[in-house]
């Protein structure tokens, strides 16, 4: 036998990554928090609208978006004239409603369940005001919202199940 033949070696063969993850993983981990993050984002949608109505009210015009919170409606309907400076009053309630879903939106987008909880109890209490003066639009519009809600919190719920996967 020739020299060359009694060196030759086995091939080196490459191992593979320790922590190799399955591509579908990845692409519904994808999916899943878009729906999240979209979830979130009607918090985001609630409040701007509800400044649209808020500058709207105190801008005399007697138009009025379906969209926003119903609480900003009756602090504007019924708190000017219960205080001497009552539509600085409710301005300033409606700035703090309106900054709350800015903040539970924030929170829900990073994660945060109770925010989500929170945003959704919160909304869902306000539908009562609708359903009290038989706005259906509104009524129908704040199910649709709640329901992006509820997707995006079950989408945290399957998350945090598929990140213990990983």
């Amino acid at each position: 036998m020739n020299e060359d033949q009694n060196n030759y070696t086995e091939p080196e063969q490459t191992p593979p990554p320790p922590h190799a993850v399955d591509p579908a993983l990845i692409e519904t981990k994808i999916h899943l928090t878009n729906q999240l993050h979209s979830g979130a984002g009607w918090f985001y949608w609630i409040a701007g609208l509800s400044l649209v109505n808020t500058i709207v009210f105190f801008a005399n015009a007697n138009i009025s978006f379906v969209y926003g919170l119903g609480i900003t409606e009756v602090t504007n309907a019924i708190v000017p004239y219960l205080f001497p400076n009552g539509v600085i009053v409710a301005a300033i309630l409606d700035a703090a409603f309106i900054l709350l879903f800015i903040v539970l939106g924030r929170l829900s987008h990073n994660r945060k369940i109770w925010a989500f909880i929170t945003g959704m109890v919160l909304y869902g209490l306000d539908t009562l005001f609708f359903i009290l003066v038989q706005d259906w639009l509104s009524i129908l519009f704040h199910i649709f919202a709640l329901y992006g809600m509820y997707r995006g919190l079950k989408a945290h719920k399957l998350l945090v199940q598929l990140e213990s996967e990983i």
